[in-house]
């Protein structure tokens, strides 16, 4: 249900708003409710606060970080690199990628070395290994 809200938010409010994708001819109800789709990702960052606590129950730190990169880095790798391939071969002129922020990229940190991140979604991902950062603190 967060994700889409999120969704909603970007495709039926956004993208148009900001000008950056024509405006899709939606109910007027569907457009007005879509402006607030963006709290989606604070229901989704307070849904996952909950399941990173138990998932950390009973888990000696270490454990815990290791749990987390082995659910989190994988499906990080593949999305970066889908989005690095699928930008090169299609992106052009409007959307750019290069090797430095590819790699940069892979450490989940891209700006720390001078990069954007490779999608408007990447910023998302500091901030839940920031909280996985204090909870291992925690543990």
């Amino acid at each position: 249900m967060a994700a889409l809200c999120v969704i909603f938010f970007h495709f039926a409010f956004r993208g148009a708003a900001a000008g950056e994708m024509p405006a899709l001819d939606l109910p007027s109800w569907l457009v007005s409710m879509s402006q607030y789709g963006y709290l989606g990702v604070s229901l989704f960052f307070m849904i996952s606060g909950f399941v990173i606590a138990f998932s950390a129950e009973g888990r000696a730190p270490l454990e815990f970080a290791a749990a987390r990169f082995a659910r989190l880095y994988p499906a990080h790798l593949a999305a970066v690199t889908l989005t690095f391939i699928v930008t090169l071969a299609f992106g052009a002129p409007v959307f750019t990628a290069s090797i430095s922020q590819y790699a940069a990229n892979l450490t989940m940190f891209a700006p720390l070395f001078g990069q954007e991140f490779m999608d408007g979604a990447c910023w998302s991902i500091v901030l839940e290994v920031i909280f996985y950062g204090w909870v291992f603190l925690f543990l």
